[in-house]
């Protein structure tokens, strides 16, 4: 399992920060677990883009497959690496 914080971009620009904890990794795909509150964000915002810039300086497009206000269950993937990214 891989885990670190990082940042949620969503559409509006803004940044959110969180801890995650992917269980796979597949090539450039990941999945698994974004934690930080979320319950004051309109569900709407996980409609439009989102990108998740990793603590290594990774980026990956989401998907988000199930939500909470303290979670987000996602799927993604790795458009650029960074350092440790892999």
């Amino acid at each position: 399992m891989r885990t670190g914080k990082g940042f949620l971009i969503i559409g509006d620009g803004r940044k959110l920060p969180l801890e995650y904890r992917f269980g796979n990794s597949f090539g450039d795909v990941r999945s698994g677990h974004l934690h930080l509150d979320t319950s004051r964000l309109d569900p709407a915002a996980y409609t439009g883009p989102l990108r998740m810039r990793c603590d290594d300086g990774a980026d990956i497009e989401l998907l988000v497959v199930q939500y909470s206000d303290r979670h987000l269950t996602i799927t993604g993937r790795l458009v650029s690496d960074g350092p440790d990214a892999r």
